[in-house]
């Protein structure tokens, strides 16, 4: 019997996932599209995640389960990267969920691009809506690749693998992965590596997907950054640096995003040092290790003393101005 390959791959990691995966699973079976196959990737959970993707596995014929020691989301996706049998590729969070109509609104655009971006919803666990992300309607038979690239940017999307969906074989025939050697921006690496290759990309002014977002639910900003956060951002802003050679950016579309990558990799970065137990040490460890981004602008008060004083380069008063801007909301 010849079994027809699928249009769709799904592609969702799952770790300690039992109290939302039903929701996200059951928002994937009920599309209005159904020619796609669901790969859960049960990455070491200690709950009975395992359990249940069994248990859908057992229900849905499309949906195919593989469990591995963990090894974080990066391990998970390239798992699920070397499986998948679709012609398109989309990445769905365990905790995320998406409307019935998400397969047959964007496959049409896959079938003619590369790469295709959307937009949506932001919202907490409780359902609570914190922000619509909303990209504009281009695509590069109308519109340069560089300015969609740049209006991606602009609205806060670029980077984000929920946002996108891409052909396979631009993955497989250009040998691009998740980096697992990190633990944050591996999408956005991963997607401005795709982009820098793709030859067609669209996006659409819809909001079909629903972005669980944990901001201040027992999240702490030391946390989230890890102590390797300055190597991390630098190998980001390079991979964009790249990108924008690559499809020839104009210059003040290029330095504006530069200007902003490095202007958050900076400020990320002396929040973390500034929590350490050390802060001064910190923050002369991070000036040295950033110094390749040194020099950049921002237009905002904060990013016009942050850029001064840290071409300065006194830890004391950068450690002080932090605490002071951050006292006075400065922004």
């Amino acid at each position: 019997m010849i079994i027809s390959r699928p249009s769709i791959s799904v592609i969702v990691p799952v770790y300690n996932a039992e109290k939302v995966l039903y929701r996200c699973v059951t928002s994937i079976l009920n599309q209005s599209y159904s020619d796609f196959e669901i790969l859960l990737i049960n990455d070491g959970s200690s709950d009975s995640s395992g359990d249940l993707c069994e248990q859908f596995s057992v229900q849905d014929c499309r949906i195919r389960v593989f469990h591995q020691v963990n090894g974080g989301v990066s391990s998970a996706r390239n798992k699920g990267l070397s499986e998948a049998k679709g012609k398109y590729l989309c990445f769905i969070d365990s905790d995320d969920w998406v409307d019935s109509d998400f397969f047959s609104l964007i496959i049409k655009y896959l079938r003619i691009h590369d790469m295709v971006f959307f937009g949506g919803n932001v919202e907490k666990l409780s359902g609570e809506q914190l922000e619509v992300m909303s990209p504009l309607s281009m695509q590069t038979s109308n519109n340069a690749f560089s300015d969609i690239v740049f209006s991606l940017f602009k609205n806060g999307i670029l980077g984000y693998m929920c946002f996108m969906a891409i052909r396979l074989d631009l993955v497989r025939n250009n040998h691009i992965c998740f980096r697992e050697d990190i633990s944050i921006h591996e999408d956005s690496i991963f997607c401005y590596k795709c982009l820098s290759v793709a030859s067609t990309i669209a996006s659409l002014d819809i909001q079909p997907y629903h972005y669980v977002s944990y901001t201040g639910e027992k999240i702490t900003l030391s946390s989230r950054i890890p102590d390797n956060y300055y190597y991390i951002v630098i190998e980001r802003i390079k991979e964009m640096e790249r990108l924008a050679v690559t499809w020839e950016m104009p210059f003040d579309k290029r330095e504006y995003i530069l200007n902003h990558m490095k202007y958050w990799a900076w400020g990320k970065c002396l929040d973390w040092a500034s929590l350490q137990p050390d802060p001064i040490s910190s923050i002369r460890f991070i000036i040295q290790k950033l110094s390749v981004i040194r020099d950049f602008s921002f237009p905002s008060l904060k990013g016009f003393w942050l850029s001064k004083l840290i071409r300065v380069g006194n830890p004391y008063v950068l450690l002080l101005c932090k605490r002071i801007i951050k006292r006075l909301n400065v922004k």
